[in-house]
């Protein structure tokens, strides 16, 4: 469950997922997302973003989830001390940040189209500051990695920047990134190919969700299983 759980939060982290009401009752021992309700997908990208709107402290914050889930496990472990030898569960449980990091390294630096196996050190700092330029900038966070897999050359990847409010930031850390690409020198049309199964255009929002609910409770279903068509294949064009 330490395992599946440090995975779980990686994928969370890396699609800007927010499950909202991180609570121990609400956490999977299959390490499944279940039971979110003031749940959200990132818009512009902000790391200490709530979107529980009851959080006031921002415990669940987007940044904080990681750490939630390692006390969630913290917590479990406690309660099966009758059955289990606590201090082998505590001494597992240290492997929780190493597995959470290493998954989330390896799905960021495949969301860029990097290849991780040649500079993974690099490309931590290199993802590290892409948050940073994302926040500054504020750029929708899964648009922006869509609109980079569209990109067919160089020249292509710098007006990725147009979709962002505030350039500066943005602007130069693309520079870095086109270096770091072409450093690799791997194929262009190669690259796209596994950008895009990695890196989807479509997530759905709220105010999507609220308008099916609103149809639904008319008893018109058409808009819930466009949803669901779409969320089944969020990779692929959809009319």
């Amino acid at each position: 469950m330490v395992d599946k759980t440090a995975v779980l939060m990686a994928k969370w982290q890396a699609y800007g997922f927010m499950h909202g009401v991180m609570n121990t009752d609400n956490f999977s021992m299959a390490g499944l997302s279940i039971d979110y309700g003031p749940f959200a997908f990132m818009d512009y990208f902000n790391i200490n973003q709530i979107c529980n709107h009851t959080d006031s402290e921002g415990r669940y914050s987007y940044n904080n989830q990681p750490y939630v889930a390692r006390w969630n496990l913290e917590v479990l472990a406690k309660s099966l001390k009758e059955i289990c030898e606590v201090k082998k569960l505590h001494e597992y449980l240290k492997t929780y940040f190493h597995v959470q990091e290493k998954e989330y390294l390896t799905l960021m630096t495949k969301r860029l189209g990097l290849d991780i196996s040649k500079s993974s050190d690099s490309y931590a700092d290199l993802i590290i500051s892409l948050l940073k330029a994302l926040q500054a900038s504020k750029t929708d966070y899964n648009q922006f990695f869509y609109e980079l897999t569209k990109c067919k050359n160089s020249d292509e990847i710098r007006k990725v920047i147009d979709i962002s409010i505030y350039r500066q930031a943005l602007d130069k850390w693309l520079e870095d990134y086109i270096k770091a690409r072409e450093e690799e020198n791997s194929d262009f049309t190669e690259v796209q190919n596994s950008m895009k199964k990695i890196n989807p255009k479509y997530v759905i929002k709220n105010y999507m969700l609220q308008e099916a609910i609103d149809k639904a409770e008319e008893g018109d279903f058409t808009l819930v299983n466009d949803l669901l068509n779409i969320t089944q294949n969020p990779y692929g064009e959809h009319k």
